[in-house]
């Protein structure tokens, strides 16, 4: 044999030795790590998934609130402006145009800008008579059988000018809204936008949201729409005459699908996605056990007739433990997920308040998160084979290539995963710059887009929580940070917010050496708490320390600050009450203005009585002219004790649903009045922790104590 052929076979028994061991380790190694990162990558995908379904559900109740608040306010207009129409006289002539429900039955006499409601599904639509015949330029008429014409035709025209603020409402809710209506007690009954579909002898007055309205903004059970068919629910109000005589109602109707939020859940998740509106509250509507759901798509399914009610159901599970976990959850107003079956199915359930006892509930079936995690854990372990194979197919084509080949292809292979390790390496450790900057072509792309995605997103909810931190921070630097001292009184004060940031305030004003024993207290409650409620709270703080540097009569100042609220708050519907106290230990006078907030309260040891510091005001940002009145009490004694706090604190709930209330706090003061006033601040504060126990505070809480020396 020719020496080049022996050297070929030794360089080819040299080569296929170490090809095959570095394979072989190569194979088992990538095989070894492809199994961690897929482990690793499916557990984090299902912990994200299920915190996301619970952010998703916390994001639609705080929707679903504020829409609410959206139509109330709508409503309110609504029904102010009514009332304002009703008791003027009727314009001179009759309107232009007029429109009765029968004149969208046909296309000649409907009005000329009549088309398709955008919160009405197509196959609905298609099935009316009055199909693609809706105006939003004009209201239709209706009246009630038994109702003559001639005797609506001067309501008419008081009704009729109220389609330019109809027309503003739509544009503000949307889809939310389906229909408007004013309906009167003489029979006669306008919607918006303008429709007709409505079956023979309706009659508005006879229907369970009319007989349901009262003197405040109230919510219907779900039931069918009589035009429509579409299950709704209506706020209503009722109209009064300029007498206190009820007039009629007005209302607003919201397809159901629209407080479930339907079409927004279901391009986020999946069809298979159920989301419901319920409460733990009994109900007569439906008295059994369970949560009562009161709105879910079902009851569109299951709609009976115009005229038929829909009946509520009561939700269960077959895992009763998990249940009555979430009635509990919900009892006390938490947020969250837990998993238990619905309606035999394994499912992931996540749930966020929205008012007392009532939470929007998403419900999705675990199949689908799992059928996502499989899915990526899939792709990362298909391509970890794919790549496998490819490296063992190129050592049995060119033994020499394939040594290089093998080297290169095996540094090709892992180089993905090991960036992919290291990356998420850094992103424990805190690192959420990180980013994985390759290539591949194949299925690992998808590995490496999804984890570039997921870490902006980390990074952004951490970024959330340190604004938060920062915000809270800078609150607090906003409230008083020590004690003031002034000659004769003794005076402390605390806040404790519920969230990171909240809307209580308190401040000490007015501190001059000019005027020794004499202070300036405030106490403030802004609607609501949070970040919006802190924002509102500052923006108060910096008017009302601007004002007090300024002359004027406590009145004046406290008026002059609330023309400038009512600007900040400006169609938010938030409000802020207040309560300024001056004392005057020198004078022995006590000066205040109350604005809308709890009175304040004053204990005299000698006599052992508590004496209410009221007066007349309301809170601040509801009204640009409101006036104040400003009260005085003279006679201040030493040993006396001021109190002013805000409603957190009497409206503490215990565990048992029990309320903290003031005679507590009137016992506490009794009992430790002789103590600092710091001292009677803590204990205060230490009895409402131990009342409460271990349920979560719902409220801030702010009091102030002033002890005349």
């Amino acid at each position: 044999m020719r020496l080049r052929w022996k050297l070929f076979l030794v360089l080819l028994v040299f080569s296929l030795v170490p090809l095959g061991a570095v394979t072989l380790i190569n194979q088992l190694e990538t095989r070894r790590m492809g199994d961690v990162i897929a482990q690793e990558v499916g557990r984090t995908f299902t912990q994200v998934a299920d915190g996301v379904l619970k952010l998703t559900a916390e994001k639609s109740a705080t929707s679903l609130a504020n829409s609410k608040i959206a139509v109330e306010f709508a409503l309110l207009g609504l029904t102010e402006a009514a009332e304002a129409s009703l008791a003027l006289a009727p314009a001179s002539g009759t309107p232009t145009a007029v429109y009765f429900a029968s004149d969208f039955a046909e296309n000649g006499t409907s009005p000329p800008d009549a088309g398709a409601h955008p919160a009405v599904p197509g196959a609905v639509s298609g099935a009316l008579p009055a199909a693609g015949r809706v105006s939003f330029g004009h209201p239709s008429f209706l009246l009630a059988p038994g109702t003559p014409p001639s005797e609506a035709a001067e309501e008419i025209a008081r009704l009729a000018p109220l389609a330019d603020y109809l027309g503003k409402c739509h544009k503000r809710l949307g889809k939310t809204m389906l229909w408007a209506c004013v309906s009167l007690e003489s029979g006669l009954h306008m919607a918006y936008p303008g429709h007709g579909g409505y079956p023979a002898g309706y009659d508005p007055r006879n229907r369970e949201w009319y007989q349901g309205a009262g003197a405040d903004a109230a919510w219907s059970f779900p039931y069918v729409d009589a035009a429509t068919g579409i299950v709704i629910m209506t706020a209503t109000k009722q109209i009064r005459r300029a007498d206190g005589s009820t007039a009629g109602v007005a209302a607003i109707d919201v397809p159901i699908s629209a407080v479930l939020q339907v079409e927004d859940l279901s391009r986020v998740w999946t069809e298979k996605m159920r989301s419901f509106l319920v409460t733990s509250r009994p109900s007569d509507r439906n008295p059994s056990p369970g949560l009562l759901v009161i709105a879910q798509m079902d009851y569109q399914d299951q709609a009976p007739v115009w005229k038929g009610a829909v009946r509520l159901e009561r939700m269960a599970s077959d895992d009763s433990d998990q249940f009555a976990r979430l009635i509990g959850e919900i009892d006390h107003g938490h947020s969250g997920y837990l998993e238990m079956p619905y309606k035999g199915v394994d499912s992931i359930w996540a749930y966020a308040p929205i008012g007392d006892k009532t939470h929007f509930l998403i419900v999705v079936p675990a199949s689908q998160v799992e059928a996502f995690r499989e899915k990526v854990v899939t792709v990362v372990r298909n391509s970890t084979r794919e790549e496998l194979v490819a490296t063992a197919g190129a050592a049995l084509v060119v033994i020499v290539l394939a040594i290089l080949a093998a080297y290169f292809g095996s540094r090709n292979i892992t180089r993905p995963i090991l960036e992919l390790a290291a990356a998420a390496d850094g992103v424990s450790q805190g690192d959420f710059s990180a980013q994985v900057k390759l290539k591949t072509g194949d299925e690992r792309d998808q590995v490496i887009d999804a984890f570039n995605a997921m870490v902006p997103r980390l990074a952004d909810n951490l970024r959330l929580q340190e604004s938060l931190r920062l915000a809270t921070e800078v609150q607090r630097n906003l409230l008083p940070r020590t004690d003031p001292v002034v000659a004769g009184l003794d005076i402390s004060g605390t806040s404790i917010y519920c969230d990171e940031t909240g809307g209580d305030y308190f401040d000490f004003l007015d501190l001059r050496e000019g005027n020794p024993g004499k202070a300036s207290i405030v106490v403030g409650d802004v609607s609501g708490h949070g970040l919006y409620s802190a924002l509102l709270m500052a923006s108060a703080r910096a008017s009302l320390r601007l004002r007090c540097d300024m002359p004027g009569t406590l009145s004046l100042v406290i008026g002059d600050v609330n023309r400038q609220f009512c600007l900040d708050v400006a169609d938010s519907g938030a409000f802020m009450t207040l309560f300024y106290l001056v004392v005057d230990s020198r004078r022995q006078v006590l000066s205040w203005v109350r604005a809308g907030h709890d009175p304040g309260m004053l204990y005299d040891p000698e006599t052992d009585r508590f004496e209410d510091l009221s007066g007349r005001g309301s809170a601040l940002g509801l009204s640009h002219e409101a006036a104040f009145e400003e009260n005085e009490r003279i006679g201040l004694r030493p040993g006396q004790i001021v109190f002013v706090g805000t409603d957190g604190i009497w409206e503490t709930f215990d565990s048992q649903g029990r309320m903290f209330g003031r005679e507590r706090v009137y016992d506490i003061i009794r009992q430790d009045h002789a103590l600092s006033a710091r001292q009677i601040v803590e204990r205060v504060t230490r009895g409402l922790e131990a009342f409460r126990g271990p349920a979560r505070a719902v409220d801030d809480v702010t009091l102030v104590v002033v002890k005349v020396l």
